[in-house]
C-alpha cells in the first residue's frame, strides 16, 4: 500500500519512484539537505563534481516527482519548501532515530578511563587528550576545519591527538606534517565505536553543511563524552545555541584550560517512542487518503 525511501535519494529513491509509478503505490521519500545537496559543497576532483553533480539532479527529479516527501526538522523542511519549491501539501518533518540500543551494547557499561585506556593502547596514541571526528571525506562534512584544528594544535605543540574515522579519505599532501596529529580509522563496529564515543574527550563536530539532527553527536551525549560543535546550521540549531563555538581560539582556549563545552542536550521530541508514533500516524494518515 505505501513504499518508503528512507534514505539515499539517489540510490533508493529512483527505485521507489519508478515501482510506485509502475504500479500506482504511494510512496514516502525522505531526505535531508546534506545528502540531497552536497555536491555543492564539496571541492573534489572534475570526476567526482560530475557524479555528484548527476546524483543531485537525479535527487531533484525524485524529489519534485514524489506523492509525498518527508524531511528531519523544521529547518530542513523550510529550506526545501522555499529553496527547492517542494510542496507544502505532501511535505512533512519527523526527526531521524537515535541509537537507543546504545546503552545494550557490551562496552557501554564500561568506566570511561578504561575506554580511554583502550584506545590509547589500541591505536599507540600517545596525546593526553583525545578528539573525535567523523567524516567519510568532503568539506560539506566539516574535513577541511579538521584540519584547520589539527594546523593550531600542532602550532600550539598542544598534546592533542584526533581520531579521525573514514572510508577512503586519506590526509592530503598539504597536510601530511599534521600525520604525527591525526590518527585515521576506518568505521568501527557499533560495541566497538561505542567505546571509542565513551573513551574520547570530545567529538568535534564540524559540518558545513545543514544536516538533519547530527545522529553521531546525540551518541556521543549518550555516551557521557562532551561535543565541541563547530558553527552549527540547519536543525542542530533546534537544541545548539549558533553561537556555539565560531572560531579555534575559543575551541582551543577551552582545551587548554579545561573549561568544560556548553551543554548540549537532546530535546524531548527526539524520543524514540514518540518519533515512531509519529512515523504510525503519518504512514496511516497517507494510507487513509
Amino acid at each position: 500500500d505505501l513504499l518508503m525511501c528512507l534514505g539515499g535519494v539517489f540510490y533508493n529513491g529512483l527505485s521507489i519512484l519508478i515501482l510506485g509509478k509502475l504500479f500506482k503505490i504511494k510512496f514516502l521519500i525522505r531526505s535531508a539537505e546534506d545528502h540531497y545537496n552536497a555536491f555543492k559543497m564539496e571541492k573534489r576532483s572534475l570526476i567526482q563534481k560530475t557524479y555528484s553533480l548527476i546524483k543531485y539532479l537525479i535527487s531533484k527529479f525524485v524529489i519534485h516527482n514524489s506523492d509525498n516527501f518527508l524531511t528531519v526538522g523544521d529547518y530542513s523542511l523550510n529550506m526545501f519548501r522555499t529553496k527547492y519549491k517542494i510542496s507544502s501539501n505532501n511535505s512533512f518533518n519527523i526527526c531521524g532515530p537515535i541509537d537507543e540500543q546504545i546503552r545494550n551494547y557490551e562496552k557501554f557499561s564500561i568506566p570511561k578511563e578504561v575506554c580511554k585506556n583502550n584506545i590509547v593502547k589500541k591505536f599507540s596514541l600517545l596525546a593526553k587528550k583525545l578528539i573525535l571526528f567523523v567524516s567519510y571525506g568532503g568539506d560539506d562534512k566539516g574535513t577541511n576545519n579538521m584540519f584547520k584544528l589539527a594546523a593550531e594544535i600542532y602550532k600550539k605543540d598542544l598534546s592533542i591527538n584526533i581520531i579521525w574515522i573514514t572510508i577512503n579519505s586519506k590526509i592530503p599532501d598539504n597536510y601530511l606534517y599534521l600525520s604525527n596529529i591525526i590518527r585515521v580509522i576506518k568505521p568501527l563496529q557499533k560495541d566497538e565505536l561505542v567505546e571509542l564515543l565513551k573513551g574520547v574527550d570530545y567529538l568535534f563536530f564540524a559540518t558545513n553543511s545543514r544536516v538533519g539532527y547530527g545522529q553521531i553527536l546525540l551518541e556521543t551525549l549518550i555516551c557521557g563524552t562532551e561535543v565541541i560543535c563547530f558553527r552549527p546550521k540547519g536543525d542542530l540549531l533546534n537544541f545548539v545555541d549558533p553561537s556555539y563555538y565560531t572560531d579555534f581560539e575559543d575551541i582551543l582556549n577551552r582545551l587548554i584550560n579545561k573549561i568544560p563545552s556548553k551543554e548540549i542536550v537532546i530535546p524531548a521530541f527526539m524520543d524514540k517512542n514518540e518519533i515512531d508514533l509519529k512515523l504510525k500516524m503519518l504512514i496511516r494518515r497517507l494510507l487513509n487518503e
